[in-house]
């Protein structure tokens, strides 16, 4: 008999996932005396570190640095953050899926949907301090909602991929926070693709979480609307395969997790 069965519609799932997200956001920082600033903190001095060491100090040749920086790093902070925090996500909450029986994306989604509000938060703050004119009219934010939905979803997916595979090989979570951090320095978000040698742009070229990435540059550092299609289809095939992959995986070992939780 399978272990996760449907005893709630759709609709109470999902208010179930808002829920459990304002709840997050609340408990978090409830004791806190800057509150919702700490969400948001970490990225932006992460950005700003870094604008300071490889802008002013390495002096990295790059037209419109700040942008080209703000889309890259403030994205890639909300996926490797979100994989790093769902990596056991049904590990840890075995407890609660045991007794009500929850559907198990839930808790992923809950998570994703809090570090997006980090990201959107963070990167308008950020934008605001660049002075992009086009933001400030309207005009990317049509393309920016879409490359949001784009990485949403690809994180979301991933992330439920990764949690599946850590029910059934506990190093699942040092695996991938070991393979981020080498996937780090071989995504150009600090740096140009160009400062990469040829025989080595492949690394570029089928990076997973690059392919991610590259629709927010074409629209915040090219502003090119072409480019901005052809990355994003580029993105949406590779949620294709995410998603098939993990809905094969799923359909396979779905009534196995209640034995190795």
């Amino acid at each position: 008999m399978p272990f996760f069965t449907r005893n709630e519609s759709l609709a109470k799932n999902i208010s179930l996932v808002f829920t459990m997200t304002k709840s997050t956001l609340k408990s978090r920082y409830r004791k806190t005396f800057a509150g919702f600033l700490w969400v948001i903190l970490n990225p932006v001095v992460t950005f700003a570190v870094q604008a300071l060491i490889f802008k002013n100090i390495l002096k990295v040749n790059v037209d419109n640095y700040y942008l080209f920086l703000l889309s890259g790093v403030i994205p890639w902070i909300f996926i490797i953050t979100t994989l790093n925090m769902t990596a056991s996500a049904f590990v840890v909450n075995r407890s609660v899926l045991m007794a009500f029986k929850l559907d198990p994306w839930i808790f992923i989604l809950s998570q994703c949907l809090d570090n997006l509000i980090t990201l959107v938060a963070s990167f308008s703050l950020l934008l605001l301090l660049t002075g992009d004119i086009n933001v400030i009219l309207g005009l990317k934010i049509p393309m920016f909602f879409m490359s949001l939905c784009l990485i949403a979803f690809a994180t979301f997916f991933l992330s439920f991929l990764i949690a599946l595979t850590h029910v059934f090989l506990r190093d699942t979570q040092f695996i991938v926070q070991f393979l981020l951090n080498i996937i780090y320095f071989i995504t150009p978000i600090f740096y140009p693709k160009e400062l990469i040698p040829n025989k080595y742009q492949w690394l570029v070229s089928y990076n997973p979480l690059f392919i991610l990435i590259k629709p927010f540059q074409s629209i915040f550092w090219i502003y090119d609307v072409k480019l901005f299609i052809k990355d994003s289809s580029n993105s949406l095939i590779l949620i294709s395969l995410i998603t098939i992959l993990c809905l094969y995986f799923w359909r396979r070992k779905k009534n196995d997790i209640y034995f190795n939780i």
